[in-house]
C-alpha cells in the first residue's frame, strides 16, 4: 500500500494544480479582454508566472508517475494532461507576443540588419523552434507510455506491448534528432557551421517532424552525415565543454556550496574574477591577456547592431560569461545575462554563479529542486558539474529581462 505521507503530498499537489488552472483561466480571459497594450503586457507576464508554477507541479507529478510506489496513476495522468493543455494555450499567447516584432519599429530594425546576419538569425530561430516541437511531441509519447503502464498488474497484453515498443523507438529517434539539432544550434552560435549547410537539411527535418507519426513513413537516415564536425562537437557535449569537471568530493552534500576542483583547464585564457579583484601580484602576461580580451570585447559592443540580444545570442557562452563578470553595470552585462537565460542558464543570487540543469531534477517542490547541475565557476574560470545540489528558488534570479 502506498505510504500515507506520499498520498497526502499528492493530494496537496493536485489541489494546487486545480487552483493554478483556475488562476490561469482567469488571467487568460484578462489577456484577451485587455483594452490597451500596457495592460495586456502586464497580464501576459502574470500568465507566464502562473504557467511556470504549473510546470513545476507537472515536474513533481512526472516524478510520482515514474515511481513504483504508486499503483493507480490514472488521476496523476489526468492532472498532468490538464497542465499540458494550459501549456499549449500559453504557447498561443507567446506566439502572439512575438508578432510584436513586426511593429513599425521592429520592421525598421529588421530592414537595417545585414542580410547574412538576418539569414543566420532566421536559421537559428528555425533550429530552436524545431527542437521545441520535437520536445513537445516527446512529452506526448512519454504521457502515452505512462497511460499504458497505469494500473497494470503483471504484463501488458500484446497490442499494448506492441504500442509500447513503438513509442520507445519513437522516443529514441526524437532524442537523436534533438541532440543533432541542439549541436547544430551550438555550432551556429560559435560560427563553426555555415548557414547554407544547415539549410540543406531543412526539408528532411521538417518532413520528419510533420510526418514521422504517420503510417508508412520512411525516413532519410543520412540527414546529418555530410555536416563536417557535427559528430565531434556532439561527442564533446552540447552546452557542456569537455573541460567541465565533477565535484566528486562534494557529490553527497545536499545543499553545499558549489566548490570548484583543481582538475581541468580553463576554457579561455582570462584570469579568474577573484584574482582580478584581490590578487595584485598576478603575472604581466595574464594581465595582458585580460586587457587584450577586454579591448576586443569593447570593440565588439561598439559594432553596428551589436547592442541587441540577437547579436549576443550568437556569441559563445564563455564570451557571455566574460562580458557578464568583467563589464559590470553596462548594457553589455544586461544583454549577456539575457542571452544566457535564453540558453537555460539561471543565476544563483547567493553564490553569484550561473547554473544549468545537467539532467531532469530528482526532486522538485515549491521551495527548491535537487539534482545534478553544471555551473560556471568564475574563480577558476571554467564550467564544473555539481551532483546532489539543492537549488532553492528564493535564490533564483527570476526577473524577466525586457
Amino acid at each position: 500500500m502506498c505510504d500515507f505521507q506520499i498520498l497526502g503530498e499528492i493530494d496537496r499537489c493536485l489541489k494546487k494544480v486545480t487552483e493554478g488552472v483556475e488562476t490561469f483561466e482567469d488571467i487568460w480571459q484578462k489577456v484577451h479582454n485587455a483594452t490597451n497594450s500596457n495592460q495586456k503586457e502586464k497580464y501576459e507576464a502574470d500568465l507566464k508566472k502562473e504557467i511556470k508554477k504549473l510546470q513545476r507541479l507537472r515536474d513533481q507529478i512526472k516524478t510520482w508517475l515514474a515511481s513504483g510506489e504508486i499503483k493507480d496513476k490514472s488521476t496523476l495522468l489526468e492532472y498532468r494532461k490538464l497542465i499540458e493543455t494550459q501549456m499549449e494555450r500559453f504557447k498561443v499567447v507567446e506566439r502572439e507576443t512575438k508578432t510584436k516584432a513586426y511593429s513599425k519599429e521592429g520592421l525598421g530594425a529588421a530592414q537595417k540588419l545585414d542580410p547574412a546576419q538576418k539569414e543566420r538569425e532566421e536559421v537559428s530561430n528555425w533550429l530552436a523552434n524545431s527542437i521545441d516541437t520535437l520536445n513537445f511531441q516527446l512529452d506526448k509519447f512519454e504521457s502515452e507510455m505512462e497511460s499504458l503502464l497505469a494500473g497494470k498488474k503483471k504484463r501488458l497484453d500484446k497490442d499494448k506491448q506492441d504500442r509500447m515498443d513503438e513509442l520507445k523507438a519513437k522516443l529514441d529517434k526524437h532524442r537523436f534528432h534533438i541532440r543533432k539539432l541542439e549541436t547544430l544550434l551550438r555550432m551556429l552560435d560559435n560560427m563553426s557551421v555555415e548557414v547554407n549547410t544547415i539549410k540543406t537539411i531543412k526539408d528532411d527535418v521538417e518532413y520528419y517532424i510533420e510526418s514521422s507519426q504517420e503510417p508508412g513513413f520512411e525516413e532519410n537516415e543520412y540527414i546529418y552525415d555530410d555536416i563536417i564536425g557535427l559528430d565531434e562537437v556532439e561527442l564533446s557535449g552540447v552546452g557542456i565543454p569537455s573541460s567541465a569537471t565533477t565535484d566528486s568530493n562534494n557529490s553527497n552534500e545536499t545543499g553545499g556550496t558549489p566548490t570548484s576542483t583543481n582538475s581541468g583547464t580553463s576554457p579561455i585564457p582570462s584570469p579568474p574574477l577573484s584574482s582580478t579583484m584581490h590578487n595584485h601580484s598576478s603575472d604581466s602576461s595574464t594581465d595582458n591577456d585580460k586587457k587584450t580580451k577586454s579591448r576586443s570585447l569593447m570593440n565588439v559592443v561598439q559594432l553596428p547592431h551589436s547592442d541587441t540580444v540577437e547579436f549576443f545570442q550568437r556569441l559563445s557562452t564563455e564570451t557571455l560569461f566574460f562580458i557578464f563578470y568583467y563589464m559590470e553595470g553596462s548594457k553589455g552585462q544586461y544583454l549577456a545575462a539575457k542571452a544566457l537565460k535564453k540558453q537555460s542558464w539561471r543565476f544563483h543570487t547567493k553564490y553569484m554563479m550561473w547554473f544549468q540543469r545537467h539532467e531532469e531534477p530528482k526532486v522538485i517542490n515549491e521551495e527548491y529542486e535537487q539534482g545534478t547541475y553544471i555551473y560556471f565557476d568564475y574563480e577558476k574560470w571554467g564550467q564544473r558539474k555539481k551532483e546532489g545540489f539543492t537549488f532553492e528558488y528564493k535564490y533564483l534570479e527570476d526577473r524577466d529581462l525586457n
